[in-house]
């Protein structure tokens, strides 16, 4: 691809937050459902796609929120969701417990090469702090299988 057909995003040279951001790239990506189970970290992502949609008008399509009965449930979905409809079924749920909770949901799609991605967040950790041990240990389990990439926004 040569310069002279890159086309600029609309918001391009924009500030916004990273939920924000992660939920206009999966818009651009085509992503319209998204199953998730909400919890304090990941909070600021749901309002992200709330603020999205009502704003439609200039988006498009909206983002269907399908909210399960729990995580493990939110990652099945979207593995059913993917198998059915060969997109890319996108799950969202809140560090800890809830990213351990999409462990077998997680490896299972890994297994048979589903398509999904999974979205939790670590919550805040600001300069000088850490995150806790035990709510690492939880994104361990969920993140570090060899073959999945992690990005951190």
């Amino acid at each position: 691809m040569s310069v002279a057909n890159v086309v600029d995003h609309p918001l391009t040279g924009q500030s916004m937050p990273g939920a924000e951001a992660i939920i206009q790239v999966l818009a651009d990506e085509g992503v319209d459902t998204i199953f998730g189970y909400s919890g304090g970290a990941i909070l600021p992502t749901y309002d992200a796609i709330f603020r999205y949609n009502a704003n439609e008008t200039r988006h498009g399509e909206p983002i269907r929120l399908i909210v399960p009965a729990n995580e493990q449930g939110a990652g099945f979905m979207a593995a059913g969701y993917a198998r059915s409809t060969g997109k890319v079924g996108v799950f969202l749920v809140t560090s800890g417990p809830g990213a351990t909770n999409c462990v077998t949901p997680i490896r299972d799609c890994a297994a048979d090469s589903v398509p999904v991605v999974l979205l939790f967040n670590r919550g805040v950790v600001r300069p000088g702090e850490t995150q806790q041990p035990d709510e690492r240990l939880h994104d361990i389990a969920v993140a570090d299988d060899g073959r999945s990439t992690r990005v951190q926004v």
